[in-house]
């Protein structure tokens, strides 16, 4: 054939129309790959590569023999961008990714079963069921324990953070609740701890919540005393710190 063939003008036409250079892919196909999209590539190559029956069809681009006799061209098939697998991987990790954080941002909404105070360890134990007695008195040297029991299953991970609200400000309280997998919150405080309380009458604050949704600041704490959701618990009671 010569340089003035129409097919080949053709071919070398298709050729340039379907080049890929890296201008032309979009940037955020440009990062490089993490190991999971590394991995999910190397396994769709694999499979590419593996052995396949024999094709009786004759190779792209060759003449193929009619039954009449006459000589027929295949086309070519458009070749695909190198960029279009990681392009996939990408696209496929992305809606992944999103339905994860619908799932989580749904569990962390879900309500919260209330929960049951028993305080002991002060000058007398209480318990939320019974009607008030005045606050619960705490003594420097002493012993405190307090247990929060869910009225119902709980069916998921949740946390809890103790406060203390003394004249107007609610602040941390420097303990470490053992949660366990019913949901049960149990906190001992040691001497360290019941020092650090603020002496007179103040007001112990414990909230339970999903680990996202549990309030971590004073800022938190006070958002949901005051704006109350089913799915962050808080259980309180008074105390008299000597």
């Amino acid at each position: 054939m010569s340089d003035d063939d129409p097919w080949m003008k053709q071919l070398g036409a298709t050729a340039r129309d379907q080049r890929v250079t890296p201008d032309d892919a979009p940037a955020e196909l440009l990062r490089p790959l993490s190991a999971a999209e590394l991995d999910a590539i190397a396994a769709g190559a694999a499979a590419e590569l593996a052995p396949r029956a024999p094709s009786t069809a004759p190779p792209d681009g060759a003449a193929a023999v009619a039954p009449d006799g006459a000589a027929r061209v295949v086309p070519l098939r458009p070749a695909r961008p190198r960029w279009a697998a990681p392009a996939l991987v990408a696209a496929a990790l992305s809606v992944a990714a999103g339905a994860l954080l619908v799932a989580r941002a749904q569990e962390g909404d879900e309500p919260l079963a209330a929960y049951d105070l028993v305080v002991e360890g002060g000058a007398r134990a209480t318990r939320s069921t019974e009607p008030a007695a005045g606050p619960v008195r705490i003594a420097q040297g002493g012993r405190l324990s307090i247990v929060l029991r869910p009225k119902a299953p709980v069916s998921r991970p949740v946390d809890a953070r103790a406060f203390v609200e003394h004249g107007g400000a609610i602040d941390p309280w420097a303990v470490r609740p053992v949660i366990s997998g019913e949901g049960v919150v149990k906190i001992d405080a040691d001497e360290a701890a019941i020092a650090a309380l603020p002496r007179g009458a103040a007001r112990i604050v414990v909230f339970v919540a999903s680990p996202s949704r549990v309030p971590g600041d004073a800022d938190a704490a006070r958002r949901a005393q005051t704006s109350p959701e089913p799915a962050v618990r808080s259980v309180a009671f008074d105390a008299e710190i000597r």
